[in-house]
């Protein structure tokens, strides 16, 4: 059984009046007649193949909140009606008219008229729209070159940079359409001047091509996210679906009811600020009453110590205190393994500590793994480790306790380099172990002996 509706996601912008009517017209020819255009899609059904010739044109007065059609618009549709144009649609400003006739008049014959009314009209949605959109994916991926800055191997592990760079091709598909507007702006004015045709503006393959990237961001994050953290997208997801839908619901209900625009308006945002805080409250009490929903891992075992129940976990690590010491007492300890990982970096946190419901001193081990996957940021990646101890010092601190690494001339066999961390002039029990494409921070919880370094530096190497 065919289907009887297609649907495709919008590729051009508001003002692309030519784009538009070209693939209605090819889509037309195929067997699909357009049904309804939003920012989110184009929708259509199937009919019989039929050629003809479309026409987007533009009503600056009228609005997506309107609940019937503008003066204007029902002038113009009678205007059209009589020329033989069948109306297909209106989407707030932008009417869509059909002639079966491929060879009709266009229904555009005064381009200054058409100019001025694709910039009023614009002007009126499409650039604040555009404007905000830009602005939104700007900060979003100032706040991600933020988190670079600050913590380049935790922000590039991390699969959430994924979707905060996903605001990457959003910013620049409203970048790109600003500026392409502007740019086309002038020269349509001195091209409606001189009589001359409207030169053409469709960003179609650059859409696309932004559109395809974000996919694959996506793809890419659902590929290496965690379950926990899939479980949170969906439920975002979810909650985004159910505001939308509702707040569309919202829209379309005072739209029969005949209510004013002014009123439409602010009926959809109460509706979806209600909807969103209503769904938002209900999550938190889900997530407060199902407290296993926030759980990250499950420990191998919980015990109670000091009054207070504690988790230890049972992971396997590539290096422990027996390695270094030569002896241990398995059991008096929770061994774990903390991985988060991207295409980009895995980092791996591993820790040894000692149980708290076991009797006396222990000596504990805590390191962290850094596997850089792709080789210009080994750089940054290495730099960010050995200045994470200053980062955050002030800068009037006195050098008697200003942490920073500096390097070792006695690196274990095999390693590229080693960095110790000092305060002062007093060495600490911090070590960066570096390989080609591989970063090992250590805290030793006692002073290490080399043949102590050079066992780290051997069972931490890449394979």
């Amino acid at each position: 059984m065919s289907k009887t509706t297609k649907w495709e996601p919008t590729r051009y912008a508001f003002y692309d009046f030519r784009g538009l009517e070209a693939r209605f017209t090819a889509m037309a020819e195929r067997g699909w007649m357009v049904t309804s255009v939003s920012a989110w899609g184009i929708r259509y059904r199937r009919t019989e193949p039929q050629r003809g010739r479309f026409a987007v044109t533009y009503v600056p007065e009228a609005s997506e909140f309107d609940a019937r059609p503008t003066e204007g618009q029902v002038l113009l549709e009678d205007y059209c009606t009589q020329a033989g144009w069948q109306a297909v649609l209106r989407w707030g400003q932008m009417q869509v008219f059909f002639n079966p006739d491929p060879e009709a008049v266009p229904l555009e014959t005064d381009p200054v008229a058409q100019v001025e009314a694709i910039h009023r009209a614009m002007r009126r949605s499409a650039l604040p729209s555009q404007v905000s959109m830009a602005v939104l994916g700007l900060a979003e991926l100032g706040f991600l070159g933020w988190m670079l800055q600050s913590d380049p191997v935790g922000t590039l592990a991390s699969t959430g940079f994924l979707l905060l760079g996903g605001w990457l091709p959003v910013a620049l598909m409203a970048a790109a359409g600003l500026a392409f507007y502007f740019w086309w702006l002038p020269r349509a004015k001195r091209a409606a001047a001189e009589g001359r045709p409207l030169p053409g503006m469709t960003l179609r393959g650059v859409n696309e091509a932004l559109l395809v990237l974000e996919a694959v961001m996506i793809l890419l994050w659902a590929a290496y996210a965690t379950a926990q953290s899939r479980l949170f997208l969906v439920g975002g997801m979810g909650i985004a679906a159910v505001v939308g839908l509702l707040t569309i619901g919202a829209k379309r209900g005072l739209k029969h009811l005949q209510a004013p625009r002014w009123a439409i308006r602010g009926g959809t945002v109460a509706a979806s600020l209600l909807v969103y805080f209503v769904l938002l409250a209900a999550v938190a009490v889900l997530l407060l009453s199902r407290s296993s929903l926030l759980r990250i891992r499950t420990p191998a075992e919980e015990y109670t110590a000091y009054g207070m129940t504690w988790e230890a976990y049972a992971d396997p690590i590539p290096l422990r205190v027996g390695d270094l010491l030569g002896e241990e007492t398995p059991e008096a300890y929770s061994t774990e393994a903390r991985v988060q990982s991207s295409p980009l970096v895995r980092e791996t946190e591993y820790r040894q500590d000692r149980r708290l419901d076991w009797e006396g001193d222990l000596p504990e081990l805590t390191y962290t793994v850094v596997d850089v996957r792709v080789p210009f940021l080994y750089g940054l990646c290495k730099t960010g480790m050995l200045e994470e101890c200053e980062r955050y010092q002030p800068d009037d601190l006195s050098e008697k306790y200003r942490e920073r690494y500096l390097l070792q001339s006695d690196a274990p066999a095999g390693t590229d380099a080693l960095y110790r961390r000092y305060t002062g002039s007093d060495p600490d029990n911090y070590f960066l172990f570096c390989w080609e494409n591989r970063l090992a921070e250590v805290h030793f919880y006692w002073d290490p002996t080399p043949q102590q370094l050079a066992v780290t530096a051997d069972r931490l190497a890449p394979a």
